[in-house]
C-alpha cells in the first residue's frame, strides 16, 4: 500500500526503523520488516585500540564492520579494510588534523543502496560507544 504523493517542493518523511533501548536484556531494532536482536545481529568479539567494533552482516549477505579511529569511523567490508563503505567525521577543535566544526556521515557510491541500513546500525553504534 502506497501512501500518498509528495508535491514538488514538499518532502515526505516516513519511519526507517526504530530502537528499543533496553537497561536490562538486548536492544531490539526494527528495520526492513524484522525485529533484530542486537546481542545476534551485531557479533561483539572485536576490540580495536580505540574499543568495540561491531561487526554485522547486512542484507547484501556480506559481513561489515563499524571500526573507530582517532577522529574518524569507518564502516568496512569485512576482510577487505581498503573497502570503505561509510565514514563518519565527528568534530574537530583542530588540536588533532584539520579543525572540523560539523560532524558528517558520507556514504560512498558502491553501497549507497544500503543507506538506511549504514544510518541504523551507525546510530545504534554511536549511541552505544558515548554511553
Amino acid at each position: 500500500m502506497e501512501g500518498p504523493k509528495a508535491t514538488p517542493g514538499e518532502e515526505r518523511f516516513g519511519l526507517l526503523a526504530q530502537i528499543h533501548w533496553r537497561v536490562a536484556g538486548p536492544t531490539m531494532i526494527e528495520f526492513a520488516g524484522r525485529e533484530l536482536d542486537t546481542s545476534s545481529f551485531f557479533q561483539n568479539k572485536s576490540f580495536g585500540l580505540f574499543g568495540w567494533e561491531p561487526e554485522f552482516t547486512a542484507l547484501d549477505g556480506k559481513k561489515y564492520i563499524w571500526r573507530k579511529h582517532v577522529n574518524r569511523t569507518t564502516l568496512e567490508l569485512k576482510g577487505q579494510p581498503a573497502t570503505v563503505a561509510a565514514e563518519y567525521n565527528g568534530r574537530n577543535v583542530g588540536l588533532v588534523g584539520k579543525a572540523r566544526e560539523q560532524p558528517s556521515l558520507e556514504i560512498f557510491p558502491p553501497f549507497e543502496g544500503m543507506a538506511d541500513e549504514i544510518m541504523v546500525t551507525f546510530i545504534y553504534v554511536e549511541k552505544r560507544r558515548i554511553t
